[in-house]
C-alpha cells in the first residue's frame, strides 16, 4: 500500500497533545503535502519516500518559527513517526488512514 493518502493523526507535543490532518502526495518517491489542525495550516514539498518510510521537512511561521524535521512509516492504514522541533526536543505521532 502506499504510503500516499489523509491521516488523521495525534502530535504528542511538549505543549499537550494536538488532533492534525496529514495529506501526503507521493509523485516518483517525491513526497509533498500539507499538515493542518486548529493554529497550524502548513504545505510542505520536497521529501521523500522509500517503501512504507517517508521524510519531510516544513517551516512553520505559526504559532511560531520553527523548522520541523519529519518521519514516519505506514504501515496499512496506520501511521506513526517523530517530529523534530529543533530545541523543543522531539513530538511523537500517530494516526489513521481517513
Amino acid at each position: 500500500m502506499s504510503v500516499a493518502g489523509s491521516f488523521q493523526v495525534t502530535i504528542n507535543s511538549p505543549l499537550g497533545d494536538r488532533e492534525a490532518t496529514l495529506n501526503l502526495d507521493v509523485a516518483d518517491d517525491v513526497v509533498s503535502g500539507s499538515l493542518h489542525s486548529d493554529d497550524v495550516s502548513q504545505e510542505f514539498t520536497g521529501g521523500a519516500a522509500n517503501g512504507s518510510e517517508v521524510t519531510w521537512e516544513m517551516d512553520l511561521t505559526r504559532p511560531m518559527p520553527l523548522h520541523l524535521i519529519c518521519s514516519a512509516t505506514v504501515d496499512g492504514d496506520s501511521i506513526s513517526g517523530v517530529i523534530q522541533l529543533g530545541a523543543f526536543g522531539n513530538a511523537n505521532f500517530s494516526g489513521t488512514r481517513t
